[in-house]
């Protein structure tokens, strides 16, 4: 059973999450939990790290949305709360304003993510290409290089990236198979369709969003490094059929 887990770290502090599943360990632990924080440096464990939830930037209860309610965009980070614990804050915007208004207050190019998935995937659409790749499994160079100078003229040469130096996708949270992320990832390659378990960004902004299907489409959720954060795991339900990095 693969452990869908969220993990970060802010200021000497990482965070272990998982979704309602008992971690799978050499020393399993004995009862459910939520989140765990762990000290870096002592190896120390805390139990059930708050997870917080915005609508709009309104605090709202556990449950008031879910990943894959439709008309949301999802992101999710770590912050720090006014005693300067870490928390995971999951948010939900009604509109595409909210969002990237979000995204320029932190520094984090959302109106640039929003305009590269909208834009490849009605093109993908309408060129013919998602026909192609369905029936072929490959897509042609012309595709590729246009995708490439597409992502480029938004965030940027690639080769030069300075927020979001790498991101790991991985299938297992103890182990197994990795995989480095390109920069976009239109469909994923033999056997990693629907198997993401973990993601790990190294990066002080930044991050990466992710789709349920391929070539950008239907929007999962996002995930970012913002206040000083270095790591970050992403709980996918193992549903990830595409993706781009966010420099």
């Amino acid at each position: 059973m693969k452990t869908r887990t969220v993990f970060l770290s802010l200021l000497g502090f990482a965070v272990i999450g998982t979704a309602c599943t008992k971690i799978e360990s050499e020393a399993p632990l004995e009862e459910e939990i939520d989140f765990q924080v762990i000290n870096i440096e002592s190896g120390a464990i805390v139990n059930d790290i708050e997870r917080v939830y915005y609508i709009d930037g309104q605090l709202v209860e556990d449950g008031a949305f879910k990943v894959g309610d439709e008309g949301l965009y999802l992101l999710t980070t770590l912050e720090n709360d006014k005693d300067g614990e870490p928390v995971v804050a999951e948010y939900a915007f009604t509109s595409k304003e909210g969002y990237i208004a979000y995204g320029v207050k932190n520094g984090i190019k959302l109106k640039e993510e929003l305009d590269f998935t909208t834009h490849m995937s009605e093109y993908a659409e309408t060129s013919g290409v998602i026909k192609e790749y369905e029936l072929t499994g490959k897509v042609p160079d012309w595709y590729t290089e246009y995708e490439a100078a597409y992502y480029n003229s938004l965030f940027g040469d690639r080769t030069n990236g300075t927020k979001s130096l790498a991101v790991t996708l991985h299938q297992d949270f103890h182990g197994g198979p990795t995989w480095p992320m390109t920069f976009t990832l239109p469909f994923m390659v033999a056997g990693w369709n629907d198997t993401v378990s973990k993601i790990y960004i190294v990066g002080l902004t930044g991050g990466c969003s992710i789709f349920y299907k391929t070539f950008y489409r239907k929007h999962m959720r996002t995930i970012v490094n913002v206040a000083g954060s270095t790591y970050l795991y992403g709980a996918q339900d193992n549903s990830m059929s595409s993706g781009i990095r966010i420099l």
